[in-house]
């Protein structure tokens, strides 16, 4: 995939799209889609969680122009795109990763294989300035698919990283044991 993505990042740029309510919800897709001389679409795009995990989730492929409407109108259902520029896109996602590893969160493991498709997008041609965290601070908030596993091992990382008081969580209700796990990681460090 990442060959792939590295050979479409020489031709033109079709789309570039973010979540509209991107900076309210600290949370949304971002995209980027170029078209291929043989009319395919290449396309990568990222979950950014602003808040704290930086790219959450990522997908990318090459595909026909049917199905990547198709693919568009899906994600559109779930969260409104508009468009944006390329160095925005590339800049915001840059900058998510950069924050999530200051706190020792890695981006998602397909993050590497997408990032291609920026070619020579150049983010410093964005003049916009992101917010991460909430107050200063990491916002934790596990989504429906975290395990419990993952849920401490995020928790564990901020702590181990910011120490006690240095990040924000919020738990659904379903995370009984996690409040008496982050009160062990007080007392042990």
């Amino acid at each position: 995939l990442a060959i792939r993505m590295q050979r479409a990042a020489t031709h033109p740029i079709l789309d570039s799209l973010v979540a509209k309510d991107l900076d309210s919800k600290q949370m949304g897709q971002v995209l980027l889609s170029r078209k291929l001389p043989d009319g395919s679409i290449a396309f990568a795009t990222f979950l950014v969680d602003t808040a704290c995990l930086g790219v959450k989730d990522c997908f990318g492929r090459i595909a026909s122009p049917g199905e990547y409407r198709e693919f568009l109108e899906q994600v559109d259902e779930q969260m409104r795109l508009e468009r944006t520029t390329a160095p925005y896109v590339r800049k915001l996602v840059e900058q998510a990763v950069e924050y999530a590893g200051s706190w020792g969160l890695p981006p998602h493991a397909d993050y590497a294989k997408l990032t291609p498709i920026f070619g020579d997008v150049d983010s410093s041609e964005c003049q916009d300035e992101f917010e991460f965290g909430k107050n200063g601070m990491p916002y934790y908030v596990p989504g429906p698919y975290d395990s419990r596993d993952r849920i401490r091992n995020i928790l564990a990382t901020l702590h181990e990283v910011g120490g006690p008081g240095s990040y924000h969580y919020v738990l659904s209700g379903d995370e009984t044991d996690i409040p008496e796990f982050i009160a062990d990681l007080a007392n042990f460090g």
